[in-house]
């Protein structure tokens, strides 16, 4: 029997019609750089998957940068405004995050301290929303500001365009990444108003390899490239684009923005289904984060003295989920966004998240809340401990 998948915010099954964009796209030979018949043929096609992942934020075309995923569109907005700012004579030299941001926005942010920057992470509050006091002050000297729309292990939605307001108003750049939102939630990157913000094809049922950055005609400066070696992506991004990832990742983003609110609904519907059946399965249970403005179909939640891991384990090929954990130095570490928000480090490491994908059934939704149950009551009586 296929095993039930629930990890979602990781990444999410391919869907059906970006597929066929892809193996259509496939069997077709030619550079899109190249000058030739054929090469005019990719062009053409990558320009049109790059005009529907436009599209599904709100953006123009040319204002899509496409990558390798949205680490490598993070990476390009930190380091690429940062360094472009630099060199256009700026002396600010702070680099604003939250404190549950990915670690493809931290990472940067701490590299840029080897070249004379200074990292600054705001803290969020039990809700998992970021403390507006503490960012405001922050921002007051930054030349870089990035903050995630949506996280991808407690589903919080943050007000982007208010916190946008703030930064610019102090005179900084904007990046947003957006992964875990666009094609969740509606993204318009005109209304938020920010300079940048990161896409990934893997987390919309696009194949995995691509992601875009979008960089808005009005910001300010334009990242500095990464790499060197190719003109593509109008000097930004050099290398050959992949017309085939290209072409599913249009095919996604088309989807996704045809079906929002039935994804929405349906993600919604099915994590109540889940809740409802773990109630009725389990004891000693809760919600990671019990209030706030999440995403649809996502879900953070913890067994009392069950560690989550264990759990990934013991159900391994019957329900696919994830905890929140890191391999650091080869030590896991419990998540750095559960124990933001103020969880203790037993509770992070007894949570596990799950996201309602728009390909999951009810049926299938109740079933893994009944095996997830049983797991963690065979844990407590391995482990000698009941629950009331």
């Amino acid at each position: 029997m296929t095993a039930i998948y629930l990890d979602g915010h990781a990444s999410t099954p391919i869907a059906p019609e970006a597929l066929d964009a892809m193996c259509r796209q496939a069997g077709r030979p030619g550079n899109p750089h190249a000058a030739h018949a054929a090469g005019a043929s990719a062009a053409a096609a990558v320009e049109h998957g790059r005009s529907l992942v436009a599209a599904l934020i709100c953006a123009e075309p040319t204002e899509i940068v496409l990558t390798s995923g949205a680490t490598e569109a993070n990476n390009l907005a930190i380091l690429g405004f940062a360094r472009a700012l630099r060199q256009s004579g700026s002396k600010k030299t702070t680099i604003v995050t939250s404190a549950i941001d990915h670690p493809s926005v931290l990472g940067p942010a701490e590299h840029l301290k080897r070249e004379g920057f200074r990292h600054v992470s705001v803290p969020v509050g039990r809700d998992g929303l970021i403390d507006r006091h503490a960012f405001a002050s922050a921002v007051r000297d930054a030349a870089v500001v990035s903050i995630g729309l949506a996280n991808g292990e407690i589903g919080t939605i943050q007000p982007i365009g208010e916190l946008t307001e703030v930064a610019h108003a102090a005179g900084a750049v904007v990046h947003c990444d957006a992964t875990q939102a666009a094609g969740r939630i509606p993204v318009d990157a005109f209304a938020l108003d920010v300079d940048a913000l990161s896409l990934s094809s893997h987390k919309m049922y696009g194949p995995p390899g691509i992601g875009a950055l979008f960089v808005s005609s009005a910001a300010p400066v334009q990242p500095e490239p990464l790499f060197v070696g190719g003109g593509q992506e109008r000097g930004r991004r050099p290398g050959t684009v992949p017309t085939m990832l290209v072409a599913g990742f249009g095919a996604a983003a088309r989807l996704a923005a045809e079906r929002l609110a039935q994804d929405a609904e349906h993600g919604e519907r099915l994590r109540r289904s889940f809740l409802d059946a773990l109630d009725r399965a389990a004891t000693g249970w809760s919600l990671s984060l019990e209030s706030g403005s999440r995403l649809p179909g996502s879900l953070n939640l913890r067994f009392e003295g069950v560690d989550g891991d264990s759990l990934v384990d013991q159900l391994a090929g019957t329900v696919d989920f994830a905890t929140g954990s890191a391999c650091a130095s080869g030590k896991v570490e419990p998540s750095h966004v559960l124990r933001a928000i103020g969880l203790s480090e037993d509770e992070a490491r007894c949570a596990i998240r799950l996201y309602f994908h728009r390909y999951l059934d009810e049926e299938a939704a109740v079933r893994a809340a009944v095996l997830l149950a049983s797991a963690a009551k065979r844990f407590r009586l391995v482990a000698g401990e009941v629950v009331q």
